[in-house]
């Protein structure tokens, strides 16, 4: 056995201080006090193929106290320091090669080693630094999890590391137990920060006077845990903080467990969550607590521990909603240091049912019948259990980059940026960005270019791009700058397991009119009032199609007052009656939320039905004034709708009143009906992929095509999914015509599914979906964020949605192709 100590100077962090114990035992050695002996100990440490430290000691060169290793028997070897060492961080994983070998009379008869990463880890000032500089903890905690169980083999390992690395994750807590001993190895080798935690959990014993953490009858057992993980692991250089446990209570056995790691360890901080605020944890790891705790822990006087969560932003189905403002805590240079999100994988199987259709599989699909089970909890991952990413895990990337520029002068393209690299340069990222406009159906690019910005690692500085001759006055509609950090030819940041055209972190910044990109809202300017373009030029993608105008047809439902029936021809778009809509299909975070699931399903809003009380046809417009009703509450609200056939299309203008005695907030206030599936992809402008209101960081405004199937994301329990954010227009396409829609009052929100709210809402796994001959189709005003309530905070409120009245408009046009 040994023990490796390779840290650095606490001055300049730049002086490797190297020392070694080792203990050897065996039958064949017996060294007794004063004795002479042919047996030895030799350690060589390498850098590649050159030897810069090595000794050689008799077997009998015991003292253990000369390190205060709290260990006898040992051969104990002269420290040594090392200018100049080359220091392991996750940024730059260098590792040096230490072999120690054992002799009898010369010879070598056993060879052991391990690399060495030489890093100084330590809680300075209130701050956790790592080689002397304050980290932000961008975390998550992994399980274990394959399609074999708990067995997970070096491939899978390596997709974990690759895709953690791509998204900027730069810490992995190990929860809730030591983990395989080679993700130990890759994480050294690749650069990952890591919390190693004991396999100790007594969750369900409460955290009370029963709390196992309070009974010394079990003090073994804890100490036992602890030992054996600090034993394995203790030279692994990506080892930054261990963990005495998870959810276990706090007591006596966890005091003792903190004494045993800080009597054998100084150089790594100790954590436990049950700890609060107790001495026996060097963090406030607190879990799951909302910007506004950190921020009265942070103004709280005398603190010295940072805030590091070992938990948050639960990322169960359709979630990570408001994690913006997280990151805008953390990133304000104060004692909130990050945390690890909840959590990396779903622990799902795939599973397949007799008609060949694969669904994700959870808690109580397996075992007897009536045996408890929590669901769908464990399906709460970044990615799935194929290490296919959700839509959220783009949102994390974004928040995670550690290169972010704003924009100073439009005129002049000037930028500030900062990076926020602990130790690396900006010299190892070239910028390649691009001025792009919407013209007609696709982003044009009008200039582009690539250059080099020198920023030190937690260096701010402002350059200004080299457009050329840029001409600000030529742009015309509504522009963007978008910018795009990748590896530079001469770095070898990340290389080898990123590959050349990965794009490390962007930013996009609206341009020339930019009143176009800005919404201004009503008079209060709270998030949800119905906003309002300055300018409507930029909603339409061109200029309308008079032709096709003439020919488009409308007709009104008598019985609800909604739109029946837009065609062209022998081109049906709206198959049923396009209803105002109150209803999600309820997320994991809305089901657990009260403010949110409980809620609309108990005001009964996905059984609202719409009725006519009057229709009036006037000066080419038709007005219909409706009640909406559910079936326990009665009327609820009133609608009224007008349609007018305009030069531009059908527009339908809508004036909602809540009765806000009567029911909660809604999930969205908008637009609801069927789309004949010969529109099978869309068009649309606005922010690419999966996006909501407190989730679109990670959303580039631009020009996206999609199939209406692919917009589908396949959580293992089906619910709301495929929400488009700040959209200008989207146009539903078939083989020989389109019809768009816009929104002359605003940007909008709009899903396209191929299943309906009711069955999506129905099902409970993938394959009990319904297909049907027809899409489902919402367009919002608004819509309700996601949050992270089913552990965690609900949605915001700046991203709920308002319960007041609105007015809202659509306009519906044709388009030839």
């Amino acid at each position: 056995d040994y023990k490796v100590n390779a840290s650095l100077d606490k001055q300049n962090y730049t002086t490797g201080e190297f020392s070694l114990c080792v203990k050897t035992g065996g039958e064949s050695i017996k060294p007794v006090k004063g004795a002479s002996s042919n047996s030895s100990v030799e350690y060589i440490l390498k850098d590649g193929d050159k030897v810069i430290a090595t000794e050689e000691l008799a077997n009998d060169s015991r003292d253990g106290a000369k390190l205060n290793l709290a260990v006898s028997d040992s051969v104990v070897f002269d420290p040594v320091s090392i200018e100049n060492v080359h220091t392991w961080s996750a940024e730059d994983p260098y590792l040096y090669s230490l072999i120690i070998n054992k002799k009898e009379d010369g010879k070598i008869v056993e060879t052991v080693g391990c690399e060495v990463g030489f890093r100084t880890i330590e809680i300075k000032d209130g701050r956790f630094c790592i080689n002397g500089k304050p980290i932000l903890v961008k975390g998550v905690n992994r399980h274990e999890h394959s399609q074999l169980g708990r067995t997970v083999d070096k491939v899978l390992m390596m997709m974990d590391i690759r895709l953690m690395k791509e998204n900027n994750i730069n810490f992995v807590r190990n929860s809730h137990y030591p983990n395989h001993p080679l993700w130990y190895q890759l994480c050294d080798k690749y650069g990952l920060y890591m919390i190693d935690e004991a396999n100790i959990e007594s969750h369900g014993m409460g955290y009370g006077p029963e709390s196992l953490a309070k009974d010394t009858t079990w003090q073994a057992a804890h100490l036992d845990r602890t030992r054996r993980m600090y034993e394995r692991s203790k030279n692994r250089p990506c080892i930054a903080i261990w963990s005495l446990g998870n959810e276990a209570g706090n007591g006596i056995n966890f005091e003792a467990t903190y004494d045993y790691l800080k009597s054998v360890d100084a150089s790594r901080p100790v954590q436990y969550e049950r700890a609060e605020l107790n001495y026996n944890t060097d963090i406030y790891c607190r879990m799951y607590r909302s910007v506004d705790v950190i921020r009265e822990y942070l103004a709280t006087p005398g603190i010295y521990r940072p805030f590091i969560l070992c938990e948050y932003l639960h990322a169960m189905g359709n979630s990570c909603g408001g994690f913006r403002e997280y990151m805008d805590v953390f990133e304000e240079d104060n004692m909130a240091q990050g945390g690890c999100i909840w959590d990396w994988v779903d622990q799902n199987f795939k599973e397949e049912d007799k008609y060949g259709r694969q669904y994700w599989s959870y808690g109580g699909d397996y075992g007897p019948e009536n045996v408890p089970s929590f669901d769908n909890f464990c399906g709460n991952g970044l990615v799935d259990a194929d290490r296919e990413p959700h839509p959220h895990l783009a949102e994390i990337a974004k928040g995670y980059q550690n290169i972010k520029c704003k924009l100073i002068d439009a005129q002049t393209l000037k930028l500030a940026v900062k990076n926020w690299y602990d130790f690396t340069s900006l010299d190892n990222f070239v910028l390649e960005w691009q001025i792009v406009c919407a013209k007609g159906d696709e982003m044009a690019i009008l200039l582009n270019g690539s250059q080099t910005v020198h920023a030190e690692p937690g260096e701010s500085v402002e350059f200004i791009l080299e457009a050329n001759g840029y001409d600000y006055s030529k742009l015309e509609g509504e522009c963007f700058l978008n910018l795009y950090w990748k590896r530079a030819e001469s770095s070898t940041f990340a290389s080898g397991l990123i590959s050349d055209n990965h794009v490390f972190a962007y930013d996009q910044f609206s341009l020339a009119d930019f009143k176009c990109a800005v919404a201004q809202c009503g008079e209060s300017g709270q998030h949800g009032d119905v906003c309002h373009f300055v300018d409507h030029k930029c909603k339409a993608s061109n200029e309308p199609d008079s032709g096709l105008n003439e020919r488009l047809e409308y007709s009104v439902d008598t019985l609800t007052g909604a739109l029946a029936s837009l065609h062209i021809a022998d081109y049906q778009f709206v198959t049923s009656p396009a209803t105002l809509c109150l209803y999600r299909p309820i997320t994991d975070n809305d089901n657990r939320d009260w403010r949110n699931g409980k809620n609309w399903r108990k005001d009964e809003l996905n059984l609202t039905t719409q009725k006519a009380v009057s229709i009036e046809c006037n000066n080419g417009k038709t007005t219909a004034k409706t009640e909406i009703s559910t079936p326990s509450k009665g009327v609820i609200a009133t609608a009224d709708f007008t349609y007018s056939m305009t030069a531009n299309g059908l527009l339908i203008a809508v004036d909602y009143k809540p009765f806000t005695d009567k029911f909660h907030a809604p999930a969205r206030v908008g637009l609801q009906f069927k789309m004949s599936d010969d529109f099978d992809s869309y068009l649309y402008y606005g922010r690419n992929g999966e996006t909501y209101s407190d989730r679109n960081m990670a959303g580039e405004i631009g020009i996206w095509n999609y199939s209406v199937a692919e917009s589908f994301h396949n959580y293992a329990k089906p619910q709301a999914t495929g929400n488009r954010t700040e959209v200008r227009w989207a146009r539903f396409v078939n083989e020989d015509v389109a019809f768009e829609v816009s929104s002359p009052t605003g940007l909008f929100e709009f899903t396209a599914l191929p299943f309906s709210d009711e069955s999506i809402d129905k099902a409970l796994h993938l394959n009990d979906l319904e297909y049907q001959y027809y899409y489902e189709v919402h367009l919002d005003a608004v819509q309700s964020g996601v949050g992270t309530g089913a552990c965690g905070p609900g949605v915001l409120e700046p991203y709920r949605v308002p319960h007041k009245p609105m007015h809202f408009e659509f306009l519906f046009r044709p388009v030839s192709l």
